[in-house]
């Protein structure tokens, strides 16, 4: 859901050389991917990648909370009512873009040990970086809220495999590692309380 002109374009190419060498590059950016294959037959293959996946579920939301796409959300002074329809939207609301994408990098390499055997390496990262939108309550109010996704998977395995004409075997092994740039969120309370006079009122928080 890109706006406005942009261009296209794409790569193919492909070599095959003397003693078994091989490679190839493909790349698409309307789909914003690349992949590179590097070898030679029968002995090693060296394997890299690239994608980025947008996810995009609005380009025309609106909010009153300051500091949208960050872990603290606030408010305009004087923006807190006991209703929705006695809070200053109309002139507090402002655009936010909703959605996330997804960067992916993976590059492996496999080798051959002699004839019946195959090691193999992979690494492979992914990056989601963006906004999501979650609920957040107070006792029998609730409100939606801009959160920050910033998240990062890593994956590594490594495998080897023994094949002939009468068995095959493998064994692998995979890590797998997780990370959240942003654990938690804070937002201030849109809604004042019937038992509140003056304050900044209460805050709310999510992990």
């Amino acid at each position: 859901n890109r706006k406005g002109a942009y261009l296209t374009g794409g790569a193919d190419a492909r070599y095959q050389g003397e003693g078994g060498l091989f490679g190839s590059v493909v790349a698409d950016s309307a789909v914003g991917s690349a992949k590179a294959v590097l070898g030679q037959e029968g002995l090693y293959t060296l394997r890299f990648g690239y994608s980025n996946i947008p996810h995009r579920l609005s380009d025309d939301g609106m909010t009153p909370f300051l500091g949208a796409g960050s872990s603290s959300l606030t408010l305009p002074a004087g923006f807190r009512a006991a209703t929705t329809t006695a809070m200053p939207l109309a002139t507090s609301l402002q655009s936010v873009d909703v959605g996330s994408t997804r960067t992916r990098y993976d590059a492996a390499v496999s080798f051959n040990t002699g004839s019946n055997w195959t090691h193999k390496l992979s690494f492979r990262r992914d990056v989601r970086d963006g906004t999501q939108v979650l609920g957040g309550s107070f006792f029998a109010t609730a409100a939606q809220l801009l959160a920050p996704v910033d998240t990062t998977t890593d994956q590594f395995e490594i495998s080897t495999q023994f094949s002939s004409r009468k068995m095959q075997a493998s064994l692998a092994y995979q890590v797998s590692q997780f990370r959240n740039d942003n654990p938690s969120l804070t937002w201030a309370n849109p809604f004042q309380m019937m038992q509140e006079r003056v304050g900044p009122g209460e805050d709310g928080r999510v992990a």
